[in-house]
C-alpha cells in the first residue's frame, strides 16, 4: 500500500470525541474535509491536521441558505 500525502480538500474518516458538555457537535467516526495542514508552515511539536466534519442532515436551517455550496 502506498502512503498518501494529505492535501487540502481531501475527504478523510476522522474520529471526533464526545463533547463535554454534550450539545449538537459531531462525534464518533465521520467523514471530514481537510481544511488546513499547519506543518507546511514550519516545524510542528506534534502532528496536526485541521478538518471540518461533514453531515448529510439538510434539514437544518443553515443548509438552505446557499444550496449551491452542498
Amino acid at each position: 500500500m502506498t502512503e498518501h500525502i494529505l492535501q487540502i480538500g481531501d475527504v478523510v474518516t476522522a474520529k471526533f470525541p464526545s463533547p463535554n458538555p454534550s450539545g449538537r457537535e459531531q462525534e464518533g467516526y465521520r467523514p471530514a474535509i481537510v481544511v488546513g495542514i499547519p506543518s507546511r508552515l514550519g516545524k510542528m511539536r506534534f502532528p496536526l491536521v485541521v478538518v471540518a466534519p461533514m453531515t448529510t442532515d439538510l434539514g437544518q436551517e443553515w443548509a438552505g441558505i446557499n444550496s449551491s455550496l452542498f
